[in-house]
């Protein structure tokens, strides 16, 4: 008799939530399509960032969103963060900006009710076509409306020999 409950209310205990009017976030169909569209914002992130084009970073954060990271460097982890206004300020500076890109090999994407994502970004760094740094990248967007911006990016880099 337990055997044949834990058979009836499991699959029910999962239908209930994944219909749940509240949510509206029961569609797998959905969830796939917030999750490319989480990882195309990372990748116009990526671009934009290693291009230094913060014409097209700027629509890509919600206000105060902020960039944090860890830097191994000379044996020492160097923590460094700021306001994402601040860095554009910062990068749109830069007299001689070094581009770079930063493909991903793999993504791990967690959303919550459609609105909340959290990812994790493995890559490499790339400057000049040579490998630089391994980043382990980490983001947190929420859905503005109908589009997904960033609230945070925070990584930690540590260099290639």
């Amino acid at each position: 008799m337990k055997l044949f409950l834990l058979f009836v209310l499991i699959p029910f205990c999962f239908t209930v939530h994944a219909q749940n009017p509240q949510s509206g976030y029961g569609d797998k169909v959905k969830m796939a399509e917030d999750e490319l569209a989480v990882k195309t914002v990372i990748e116009k992130f990526l671009t934009a960032a290693g291009n230094y084009d913060v014409a097209s970073l700027r629509p890509l954060f919600l206000p105060n969103a902020n960039i944090g990271a860890h830097r191994f460097k000379d044996g020492q982890w160097i923590p460094f963060s700021i306001t994402a206004e601040t860095w554009f300020e910062s990068i749109s500076k830069n007299a001689n900006p070094k581009p770079y890109t930063e493909p991903v090999s793999n993504y791990t994407i967690h959303i919550s009710e459609g609105r909340l994502a959290f990812v994790k970004a493995d890559a490499v760094l790339h400057r000049d076509g040579q490998p630089k740094s391994h980043n382990m990248d980490f983001f947190v967007l929420m859905k503005d409306n109908t589009r997904w911006k960033l609230l945070s990016g925070s990584y930690t880099s540590v260099p290639i020999q």
